[in-house]
């Protein structure tokens, strides 16, 4: 028969209410057992003083070397502070402090418990990315010697998440539930189903703490051997520790940096998308200015050709010039109509130069013209340029 999680309170020892009871429990021994294999052991927020840190960095010897540092001196009260991963990221990692009181850790050494994690580490790595108020209720069962009592008490606990501050309080007291008033209603209690995922579910972080605590384990075992054998399971023991500490946290870091790479990769499509829309876009918008371009280039090559021919002729004076896709349509006044029809006919690209009606002789001026062409604007374009 499996043993149960269990929650250690202030009062004696539970199980949680939504796993399947057993009707009978086996007695914990003083004796080392490897339980926590398969089972977790949850210390309540009424036995440890807590407080969660977040360091700048995702470099686990520089984190190791922090927490060495910061763990002997970060509690206020006396007792036995421990350190745990909440998150670590390629940036950032966020560790839970938690310092048992010398009551607890009496109780669980009497108990034989020696894999334990505080009750609020499972909600703050199940949390500490949605920020609000949360408000974890569990249903437990008294363990009373070797029997499971039919009676039901609740545990409440508030977790609040903001940007880079993780912090709870327990409800368990009248002086928690008045401290906490203010925000209490406008928690959102996390249901059943969910508490029993966050409480059941295992991880990586898990398996860390597991074998952290269990090289614990082992150095007060072999605390009164031999030098030469004590270094020896030391080693062995940290050599295991690393390996799976490593691994663990190698896979875990791959896994971020594969999900930061496909973030990057996907933002950067987007924007090639993105910008091969805007150069299409930009393409069309070139072959609309250019077309616009060459049909203005025509009229002003014209303009410029007849120009040079008023040039010759004092008295030419073009009264109306009137462009057409295909056609011109000349008005005007000459000296001689005929002269200018000549001159217009030997223009390469000018075709079908012809009166659209007689001249018109004035008295003085010369003659009024009334002259139509045809123009081939690709012929006309090359043969101007030349």
């Amino acid at each position: 028969m499996s043993v149960p999680s269990l929650f250690l309170g202030q009062t004696g020892l539970y199980q949680f209410i939504f796993q399947q009871k057993d009707k009978r429990f086996d007695k914990l021994k003083s004796k080392v057992n490897f339980s926590g294999l398969k089972e977790k052991f949850f210390v309540s927020r009424d036995c440890y003083w807590e407080k969660v840190v977040y360091y700048p960095t995702g470099n686990l010897f520089e984190l190791y070397k922090i927490i060495n540092s910061e763990i002997i001196d970060i509690s206020p009260i006396n007792g036995n502070t421990s350190a745990y991963i909440i998150n670590i990221s390629a940036q950032r990692s966020i560790i839970l402090y938690c310092c048992f009181t010398v009551e607890t850790c009496e109780r669980m050494k009497q108990l034989g418990i020696w894999y334990f994690i505080p009750e609020t580490l499972a909600y703050y790595r199940a949390l500490h990315e949605n920020i609000g108020c949360y408000l974890c209720k569990n249903s437990l069962s008294p363990l009373n010697g070797d029997n499971i009592s039919e009676d039901i008490i609740s545990n409440e606990v508030v977790i609040k998440v903001e940007n880079d501050d993780l912090s709870s309080l327990s409800l368990n007291s009248k002086a928690g539930l008045r401290i906490v008033a203010p925000i209490f209603e406008l928690s959102s209690e996390i249901l059943t189903e969910e508490l029993r995922h966050i409480i059941c579910k295992r991880g990586m972080y898990d398996v860390i703490d597991f074998s952290a605590q269990l090289i614990v384990l082992a150095r007060e075992k072999i605390s009164g051997k031999k030098p030469i054998l004590k270094n020896i399971l030391l080693f062995s023991i940290t050599a295991l520790f690393t390996f799976v500490f490593g691994k663990s946290v190698f896979l875990n870091w791959e896994y971020e940096k594969l999900q930061q790479e496909i973030s990057a990769n996907r933002d950067k499509a987007a924007k090639a998308i993105q910008l091969s829309n805007q150069l299409k876009n930009a393409k069309l918008g070139f072959e609309k200015i250019n077309q616009t371009i060459n049909e203005h280039s025509s009229k002003v090559k014209i303009l410029e050709i007849l120009s040079q021919i008023s040039n010759q002729d004092e008295k030419l004076i073009f009264q109306s010039i009137n462009i057409l896709p295909s056609e011109i349509q000349l008005q005007g006044i000459a000296f001689s109509s005929t002269e200018l029809l000549t001159l217009l006919s030997k223009v390469k690209g000018f075709n079908s130069v012809a009166f659209s009606s007689p001249p018109v002789a004035i008295k003085e001026q010369g003659e009024r013209f009334n002259i139509s062409l045809l123009y081939d604007e690709k012929i006309y374009v090359d043969t101007y340029r030349k």
